[in-house]
């Protein structure tokens, strides 16, 4: 089996929960890599809520003494980062930045035109939640990123449908952006019940118009295990990975993402 990197994961000093103790959490991820053959993830830090503060911190010193770590750090609205903290946070190891957008894609206007450039001149990755909703509204500032790598998370959160979903379609109109790729992460959002039917017909469309070079597995450790069991969380869903040879598993799995944070 290749080995996989992991587009997005959560990790919190104290889990997910808030009342874990304290390393368990981290503990957990790291039988369940050994188990499901990941070399690598991106910890998406997140701080939107009060009892998340300092996880930014906690994410980035965990790049500094883990070398199965790609940090991204949280990006709060309310309190924009400049451009020099923003350095400061490439320099110390983070790969780059994650963005809750929800419906508002005008929350990218919290940060100026130099924020957006560092990220360019940076090739720094972008982890972007948004709805179709807030997808629309950021797609201009998107486009414009540049060299900047942007990564939608859980394939642009398609309204949830049954077993035909509605794909996202702001998405799918950001299929010409190259510097755009799509997290085969989050289906449960869409469809709580493994394997997730309700979020097959969003997955093809993306497919189509992404290519597999630009799919990213990921699986959304610790919040999915609130929905579905490690295994189902670690798992391809057989309508997905019956369409796909051996290689194309492989590139969805972990080769795309490895390419793209020059691990290959």
């Amino acid at each position: 089996m290749s080995a996989r990197f992991d587009s997005h994961i959560h990790l919190f000093d104290t889990g997910y929960s808030g009342d874990r103790t304290a390393g368990a959490e981290l503990a957990q991820y790291e039988a369940l890599r050994a188990e499901h053959g990941v070399d690598d993830a991106l910890v998406v830090a997140y701080e939107g809520d009060q009892r998340f503060r300092g996880n930014n911190d906690y994410v980035l010193g965990l790049g500094e003494r883990l070398g199965w770590v790609t940090p991204l750090l949280f990006l709060d609205a309310a309190r924009p980062l400049s451009v020099a903290a923003a350095e400061m946070a490439l320099d110390a190891g983070a790969a780059g930045f994650s963005l809750y957008l929800g419906d508002d894609g005008a929350i990218c206007d919290a940060f100026d035109d130099k924020f957006w450039a560092l990220l360019s001149s940076r090739s720094a990755l972008l982890s972007i939640n948004a709805t179709p909703r807030g997808v629309a509204g950021a797609s201009e500032r998107i486009r414009a990123l540049g060299d900047a790598r942007v990564l939608i998370s859980h394939l642009g959160l398609p309204a949830a449908g049954g077993r035909d979903a509605a794909p996202n379609a702001a998405l799918l109109g950001l299929g010409t952006a190259e510097s755009v790729a799509v997290k085969f992460s989050g289906l449960y959002a869409t469809d709580p019940v493994y394997p997730h039917y309700g979020a097959r017909d969003a997955t093809m469309a993306l497919l189509e118009v992404f290519g597999v070079e630009r799919l990213l597995w990921g699986s959304d450790f610790a919040p999915g295990l609130d929905v579905v069991s490690a295994d189902e969380l670690f798992a391809i869903p057989a309508w997905l990975s019956e369409q796909l040879t051996a290689a194309e598993r492989a590139l969805i799995l972990g080769g795309n993402l490895r390419t793209l944070c020059g691990k290959d």
